[in-house]
């Protein structure tokens, strides 16, 4: 077979596609987007195919590579095509597959309605209804399951039977008033004594100024009042005791003597207990020596007292 007589066929196949394509779609002028563009796209692509097809033939007739930018462009419109179909119409095609199955069932049922004569045929209509609710269900086949794990068969027999772990919870308690003020006096203490964060307190004696004004103000108000009326004012009880307990010190100054203490004696002839305190707190505080000169003195005392009895 010649390529003339190849290029007649494929010519009189395409006119013949394209008359019955055309006849086909003018049944259904509103038909789906989806299809109508995936004809198109395959339409391009036979044609584009056969135009390759035909380049490739005339560079073998002619004896020579067919490399020239023609051939590129073609090639570069057929790979675009492909993709267009399977990347970007057969995906679109899965998802929107129920719609499609139900749109083509009502069409064929529009066309054989008027033929239809037979009473069981009309019996069966509830049946095609349920039918169309099962197409119209989404295909649970196209999502993705989690396999279940299998069992080794001969593993399984023989063990102990373990329950499956779960997250433990606390079970909802009332808490009582008392549990409340013991948790909230410790967070207290926490937050006090075990808390790093500083902690505002008063300053020491920042509120004796303001009770020490007041004081003073009221002794000079109480001062020029006496003043002017010559007149002494008495004394409350409170201040009365303070001032004496105050002044009790001054009468004690007569019996300091010239070394400031006070005469613990009851007689002259012998020495009163505070000079006994005296010389044991000078023997205590004594040095080194001190010890065995009380030793050697009481030692010569023992041998004059066996010496007299000889």
């Amino acid at each position: 077979m010649s390529a003339e007589e190849i290029l007649t066929q494929i010519a009189t196949s395409t006119d013949a596609a394209a008359s019955n394509l055309t006849s086909r779609i003018a049944i259904f002028p509103g038909g789906i987007s989806l299809l109508d563009l995936k004809n198109e796209l395959f339409l391009a692509y036979l044609q584009f195919l056969a135009l390759r097809n035909l380049v490739i033939i005339r560079g073998v007739k002619d004896n020579r590579q067919v490399k020239d930018m023609e051939e590129e462009s073609i090639t570069q419109n057929l790979a675009e095509l492909r993709t267009w179909l399977e990347r970007g119409i057969k995906p679109l095609e899965e998802r929107i597959r129920t719609q499609v199955e139900k749109v083509l069932r009502c069409a064929e049922d529009a066309d054989s309605a008027p033929k239809r004569v037979n009473p069981v045929e009309e019996e069966s209509e509830g049946e095609d209804e349920e039918d169309e609710e099962a197409v119209a269900r989404p295909l649970t086949t196209s999502f993705p399951t989690k396999e279940a794990p299998k069992v080794e068969e001969g593993k399984g027999k023989g063990k102990v039977y373990r329950p499956p772990r779960f997250q433990p919870m606390a079970m909802p308690e009332k808490k009582s008033k008392h549990a409340l003020r013991t948790s909230r006096a410790v967070e207290e203490f926490i937050q006090a004594d075990l808390a790093d964060a500083p902690t505002a307190q008063p300053s020491i004696g920042s509120g004796l100024h303001d009770a020490g004004e007041r004081r003073r103000a009221k002794e000079r108000e109480r001062k020029e009042y006496e003043e002017i009326n010559l007149v002494r004012l008495p004394q409350e009880k409170k201040k009365k005791g303070r001032h004496g307990r105050d002044r009790m010190g001054d009468g004690l100054n007569v019996l300091e003597g010239l070394s400031g203490d006070y005469s613990m004696t009851s007689s002259k002839g012998r020495e009163g207990a505070l000079e006994k305190s005296k010389k044991r707190s000078r023997d205590v505080d004594a040095q080194e020596g001190a010890v065995g000169e009380r030793f050697e003195r009481k030692r010569k005392r023992l041998e004059k007292r066996s010496n007299r009895r000889r």
